[in-house]
This record gives structure tokens, sequence and C-alpha cells, in this order.
């Protein structure tokens, strides 16, 4: 190969070269950061995802949730609520100037205020405020005016009576009748303000106004005092409960997203927000849950760097009987430090996905290094100097390695097909990875091989020597094992039962397997004993909900009697469906209203208003902070909000496909079912498809097996090795099938990674028995000294691949955990597949050539021959 050739005359401009990247790839780490945002798990293709950008633009995007342990009688009627209408503030960033800052300058309100990650802040302050505020409004409007009557109401009166020709004592007589009505109704509104708490004289209403907060905010008519009004359900889900929204604008970057959240646990601590009939805070949602994934992938980052390096030399100490036996550990360590180095130069962040690759590639990448190690130390014991084993392992070793690792790239591409983020993430830093430690274990690799050490070049005869033997027993391939022997001879004397089982089962295995449920829900993927998991958790029994669904309106004008009729009859209509009841509240209902109607809202049916124009006028008379959390300024998108109860993911399925079937918008509007449940069920319903899992699977193998025609040339070199694998992934899926054994959105693709990896052991041994052959060895030979040379080497492959995955099963994410043990358990299947398989079908290929033997017609040996011999 041209490539080592130039890097084994420039040894030291390759060591220069390699520094030089390693030392970019240390500062990119130092740049590396974690995500664990809802588009790494979701599609971002869809619809419904799309409808959920525009909406997170048009009225906030992804919420961070407070709940205020606390009944809703506890905040709303004592002095608490001002305490909540300050934290409101705070949040929103909005605390007036003429009050002291909560915090300080330097505290959580001061860099909310600064930095005003929040697009809209929903609560029980803010809610009463706006109210309150409304009524002084009116109050004051209508104090004017009994004002400006009072004045006048005499003079009007004698005017008239002067007009129609009333006497003087007529005239004076009506002024005082006028006078006294004036009077009456001054005082009759001033006697109602006061019943309310309201002194229009003394400033107005206010928070401390409790008679009228609570005709604001708790239903009159309802069995059970405190209890809120319907409209309410937003801020107070149930009567034993507050919740404060605080939308998050959508430009905001994971780091911005981080920061907000920090800045309100920051908040909740506060003495100033402290409630003084002794409720908590609690703070969730989805941002709360991502920030502390990403920080808890921090942490597993480097736990599974740190078990995988160990993990790895143990197996290589076991596995690997050759001198320098943790060579290509460094040379996997260092392909692992450019791979997430670049990621990190590239300014992107790691995943679940990602992160899960860590230990995989290392075993992958020591693979690579092990082949190519083993092959020089060969020769060298063959009595051939340093330079010249590098460059006999190379010429007779280097394709048979090139093709195992195209092979495994080739089956890793179908991975890019996921409509997952995820798997997708995970493929392309494996063929990243991949590609890497080929290409360092031919360069970087090979000239630590052709190098000696310092103390041998000193001395005379340093290291002209051959390398010394090492004992014939650690060269024994696993094929010469007792047991092993009985396998493959049972596999051949019985092929077409072999074959006949193995094919029926792989067929079962695929169907059946393609059918088993996906876990998406990132809550359930992650640490249960995370303190952001289990306050969501908690944020869930107490109101009850597991998420919002939020259905996007759209049109060129939404503000006519027709759009918001319509708007207001679906809202309904879905609720009755989900058995809501306003009496009975979300007890027993499969939906609950997070918005309020347009009906509440606008206190009279948009619906029987004459045309737009008096809809724009009711618009305008209400609370403009009210309209934008359904109706948009420019009234072209209105927003829907239900919250989901918990359920199984099929019962929260049924839900969504019952609300998408109930659109039918007029002309001219648009409707589209989106939030985060949607997301989550869409994707898990595109990962469970089970057309979608056979066909990656079979794009697999379909990839794999064109590369290995294309690269041998022959159709029996380059499918056989295929076929061991293709029935492994069809066992495999029939094992976890019958095991139980729950998947997620990286383990449902087992059957491709399983054909990308499990290749690779199958092109190996059968390219180096074929090299034995080309030699001139007979067919008894060739396997014996394929199974004592590359059989060791594989040997030690294998358990490096394996131990790479199953040092995912250490992990405390459940989603790497049980992808590590999965796939663990599966490449042990497909090890044996290769065991099984490979001799039935020589066991096949022998008997046809007996057959065309005995009509005289010689045929070729084929591979299978030469593993039973090997057997024996």
């Amino acid at each position: 190969m041209w490539l080592v050739d130039r890097c084994l005359r420039h040894p030291r401009g390759v060591g220069i070269l390699a520094v030089v990247v390693l030392a970019l790839a240390v500062f990119g780490l130092t740049q590396l950061g974690t995500s664990a945002a809802v588009r790494t798990v979701v599609g971002t293709g869809s619809p419904a995802y799309q409808a959920e950008r525009d909406a997170a633009e048009r009225f906030g995007d992804e919420t961070i949730l407070v709940l205020v342990r606390q009944s809703a009688a506890d905040i709303g009627l004592t002095e608490d609520l001002a305490t909540l209408a300050l934290f409101e503030q705070c949040l929103a960033g909005t605390v007036p100037d003429d009050e002291p800052l909560p915090g300080g300058d330097d505290g959580p309100c001061a860099a909310l205020a600064q930095a005003k990650p929040a697009q809209v802040v929903y609560g029980p302050g803010t809610f009463a405020t706006t109210g309150v505020d409304a009524i002084n409004a009116e109050i004051s409007g209508a104090a004017a005016e009994v004002l400006q009557k009072l004045n006048s109401a005499r003079t009007d009166a004698e005017a008239a009576a002067k007009e129609a020709g009333k006497s003087s004592a007529e005239v004076e007589a009506a002024g005082d009748r006028a006078q006294r009505e004036a009077e009456a109704e001054r005082d009759a509104g001033l006697a109602t303000a006061a019943r309310y708490g309201i002194d229009p004289l003394g400033g107005g209403a206010s928070l401390e106004s409790t008679q009228l907060i609570s005709r604001l905010l708790f239903d009159p008519g309802a069995e059970i005092p405190g209890t809120p009004r319907a409209r309410f359900l937003p801020i107070f889900p149930t009567r034993d409960v507050g919740l404060v929204a605080m939308r998050l604008r959508a430009d905001l970057t994971a780091d911005e997203q981080r920061e907000a959240v920090g800045w309100v646990q920051q908040a909740v601590k506060l003495d100033d927000f402290a409630l003084a009939q002794g409720g908590s805070y609690v703070v969730s949602g989805s941002p709360v849950l991502v920030a502390a994934i990403a920080d808890e992938l921090q942490h597993a980052l480097i736990l599974l760097l740190a078990v995988g390096v160990l993990v790895m030399a143990l197996v290589l100490a076991l596995t690997f009987p050759e001198r320098r036996r943790l060579q290509p550990l460094l040379l996997a360590l260092g392909t692992v430090a450019v791979v997430f180095g670049g990621t990190g130069l590239l300014g992107w962040s790691i995943d679940l996905g990602t992160i899960a690759t860590l230990p995989v590639l290392l075993g992958l990448a020591v693979d690579y290094g092990v082949q190519l190690h083993a092959r020089v130390e060969e020769h060298r014991r063959a009595g051939l100097d340093r330079e010249a084993a590098v460059r006999a392992a190379v010429a007779r070793g280097g394709r048979p390695i090139l093709l195992a690792a195209g092979a495994t790239l080739a089956g890793f591409l179908a991975l890019l097909a996921s409509p997952t983020p995820l798997v997708r993430g995970f493929a392309l830093v494996l063929i990243a990875g991949v590609a890497l430690a080929v290409l360092a274990s031919f360069t970087f690799g090979l000239v630590l091989h052709a190098r000696r050490p310092r103390k041998a070049r000193e001395a005379a005869d340093g290291d002209s020597s051959p390398a010394p033997a090492v004992p014939a027993a650690a060269h024994r391939g696993v094929g010469r094992t007792v047991a092993v022997r009985r396998l493959v001879s049972w596999s051949y004397r019985w092929p077409r039962t072999v074959l006949t089982v193995g094919v029926v089962l792989a067929v079962g295995g695929a169907v059946v397997g393609s059918h088993e449920r996906v876990e998406t829900e990132l809550q359930r993927l992650v640490p249960s004993d995370l303190q952001a998991v289990q306050d969501a958790t908690l944020l869930q029994e107490q109101t009850g909900q597991a998420g919002e669904v939020r259905v996007l309106i759209e049109g060129d004008d939404l503000a006519t009697p027709e759009a918001l009729g319509w708007i207001d009859d679906y809202r309904q209509k879905a609720l009755e469906a989900a058995g809501y009841d306003r009496a009975r509240g979300c007890a027993d209902a499969d939906l609950c209203p997070l918005s309020v109607s347009f009906r509440d809202l606008l206190g009279q049916d948009p619906s029987t208003q004459k045309d737009g124009a008096a809809v724009r006028e009711l618009l305008g008379e209400t609370p403009a902070y009210f309209v934008r959390s359904s109706l948009t300024d420019d009234r072209t998108s209105a927003l829907i909000s239900f919250g989901l109860p918990l359920g199984s993911t099929e019962e929260q399925e049924a839900v969504l496909d019952r609300l998408r079937d109930q659109l039918d918008p007029p002309a001219g509007v648009t409707a589209t079912v989106t939030g985060l449940p949607v997301l989550f069920a869409d994707a898990s319903s595109a990962i469970s498809s089970p057309t979608r899992r056979i066909l990656t699977l079979v794009g697999s193998l379909v990839l794999v097996g064109g590369l290995l025609l294309v690269a041998t040339r022959s159709r029996r070199r380059g499918l056989v090795p295929v076929l061991p694998v293709a029935l492994a992934a069809g066992w495999c899926g029939l094992l976890t099938w019958l095991l139980g054994l729950p998947l997620n959105p990286l383990s449902v693709v087992l059957g491709a990674l399983i054909v990308a990896i499990g290749t690779e052991f199958a092109v190996l041994l059968t390219e180096r028995y074929h090299q034995e052959r080309d030699a001139g060895y007979s067919d008894v030979d060739a396997i014996a000294r394929a199974a004592a040379s590359t059989g060791s080497a594989v040997g030690a492959s294998a358990a490096t691949t394996i131990a790479g995955f199953a040092v995912l099963a250490v992990s405390d994410i459940p989603l790497l955990r049980q992808f590590g043990l999965i796939t663990v358990l599966e490449l042990v299947v497909a090890v044996l597949a290769v065991m099984i398989v490979l001799p039935a079908v020589a066991g096949v290929a022998a008997r046809r050539r007996a057959r065309r033997a005995a009509r005289g017609t010689a045929g070729a040996s084929p591979v299978g021959v030469e593993v039973e011999a090997a057997g024996r």
C-alpha cells in the first residue's frame, strides 16, 4: 500500500502529525457539550414537529413549570397571592423599578431581567393581577361616569323641565329628584364595591380584596368550597395545588435554556418568595429534565471511558497473547479522542446516542489494532525483522482487514435511514470512528510496530532477531476446543436440518421481533433516581397530567365568527369525547382543558357576532394578556391546549388519534395536533414500524453483501459470510421477544448492528483461509493455520467488541444499560451463528461436490471441508 510505505519511510513526520491531531482533539474535548434535547429522540421532519416549532415561536417554547404545593384557597385568599405575583414578575423579568429586586443585583431575578428568557409567564398571581387591573379600569370608567352624572344630574333635569314649560317649583323639584337618584346610584355602587373589599375612592381593587379575588377565582356554585373556576385550570389544575408556567423563547440555545432553569431553581429558594401558609415549590418541566440529563451525560461519559479502558486492558491481557498487547488500546484511545474532540471543535453536542458509542467505538478500534498486531507478530515469529514483518502483514492481511472494516461501515450506513436523530447520530459517530480507527492502525500503528525500542536500538543486535516464540497453546483458536469441535462436527453432519431450522427461526424472529413495542419517552430512558425525574413524576401525580397537547390553528384572519366558533366547537367536542365535565373536572377524563374557550375569554359566544368587526371589538375589550395565550396579535394563529393525563402509551396514542380524526376546520383554516406527547408518540410509531425495521435489516444485508460481492468478485466469498449474521439477526429478534427484553430507540436497530459487526468475524476467517489455500496448503492445513493465527486474533477482537457493549451495562442511564445488555446477548448469538451455520453451508457444498464427483465432474473444495477437518 502506498500510504503504508510513505508512513514507514517518514515515521517522524507521522509522529508529529499524530501529536498535532491529538493536541487539537484535546482542545476539542474541552469544548464538548452535552445535550438531551427532545429533538435528539423525536423526528424533526414531520408536520407535527414543524407545527410544534411554529407554535413555539408564536406562543412560547418548552415550559418550565413551578408546582406550588399549597391549596388554591391558601394561595388566592392570603398574602401568598401577592408573593406569587412578585415571583412571577421575577420569572418574567418585569419586577417594577420602584420595588426592591428580590435577591439583589447579583441574584436570579436580576439575571432573568437582563436575559429575559421567558416569552410569557402564567400563574395565579399574574392572572389575579390582570383581572384586578381590568376591574379597576372598569371601576375607574364607571366612577367617572357616575361622578359626571352626579355633577350634571340637577342641571340637566332642571333644563329639561324648563324646556317642557314647567313652573319654577316643578323645575326645582325635578332637580332635587335627579340629584337624589344620582346619589342613590353612587351609594349603591359604593356598597357593591365594599362587599368585594373595593374602595374606589381609596385606590380601587387590589390583591388584598379577598372577596373580589374569591369571586374572581373560585366557583361559587361548586359543591366543595375553594374549587377554582374551570377557566383557571391552567393555573389551578386541582384545588390542592397551583401552577406557574414559564414559556421560554423559541430562539434560546440549549445552554441558555439550561441557564434559565438554574435561575428559576435559585429563585424559588429566595426568602422573598417564601409562602406564609407553609407551601413549597417544585421546579419541573421538560427544560428542567433536559438540563438534568445533560449534566448526567457528562458524568456518564467519564464513567464509561474509565470503565471501558480498564475492561479493554483486562480483555487484551486475557485473550491476546502477544508482546505489547496494550498497544491497540492506546491507538483506540487516540481514535476516540479524535472523534469526540472533533465533535467539540465543530461546536456539536453529544447526546444519549453519541455517548453510547464511546465504549463500543473503543472496542471496535481495539479490534482493528489487534488484527494487524497479530499478523505483524506472526511474521516476526517467522524470522522477519520489524519493518519486513509490517510490510508482509499488510501485504497478506491488509486486504481482509479493510474488507471486514468496509463491511462494518456498509452495515452502519443502513442506520442512517432511521427516523430518530438519536440513532442517526449513533451511526455517524461509529462510521467516523471505524474509518479513523482503520486509518490509525494502518499508519501510526504500523509505524510503532516498525520502530525498535530505544534500548534495542542502542544494542548491537538490538532487534534483528526474530520475535520469541509464543507457546503453541496460546495460539490455539477457539475452534480447537472440544466443545467447539463437537458443535462444528454436528452442524456439518446435519447441514439441511441446521439450515432449515435456522431459517424458520430467523424468519419467525424477524416477524415477532419487528412488532415489539419501543419506549421513546425521555423520562423513562433516564435514571429514575435523578431528582429532576422524581420532580417530574411528582408534578404528574399532583396535576394528573403527563404533558401538554397543542392544536395549532392557522388562517389569514381567525378573528371571525366562523373561525372562533369552530375553534370553540372543536374544543368542546374533544372534551366531551374525552369524558370531561365541568362539574366533575378532570376526574376520569382522558383530556383536560389547559386553555380557555373564546366564549369564556370574551364573555360572549363569538359565533353569534354579526361579523369580524364585532369580534375584533370584543377582542379589543379583553385584556391582551389573556387573549395572547390563545390568539396572536395579528389574528393569524390560534392555540388550543389540552392536558394529557397519565396512562399507557397505547391509551395516549388512542386519544391523540381521536383528536386528529375530529379535525374538520372551515375553508381557509388549517389545524395540526402537536405537542411533546404527540412527537414522542409519532417517534414511537415510526421506530416501532415493523416494515421500517425489516427494511432496515434487509438494507444492511444488501449493503454488506453488495460490498463483499464487488470486492471479492465471487458469490461464494461475498455472500457466505453474510448468511450466518442474517440468520443471527432473526434469532436475536425471537430471543428478545421470548425474554420480554425492553427495547428503546437504540436497541430497536440491533438487527442491522449485528449484521454490521458480526460480518467482520466471518470475513476475516474466510479470507485468511483462502490466503492459506492460495499459498498451496491443503484444505486441512489451510483451516488449521487460519484457526491458529487469525482465529486467535478474531477471538480477541470479538471479546473486545462484546466487552465494549458490556461496559454500557454499568451506566445508570436505562437507555444505555438496556442497549448494552441486549447487544452483548445478541453478539454472542452472532458468534454462535457463525460457528453453527458456516459448517452447515460447508456440509451442503461438500455433498454437492460429492454428487458431481460421482458423475465424473470435479468441483472446487468448499470452505466447509476444511472447517470439518479443523474440527476433527
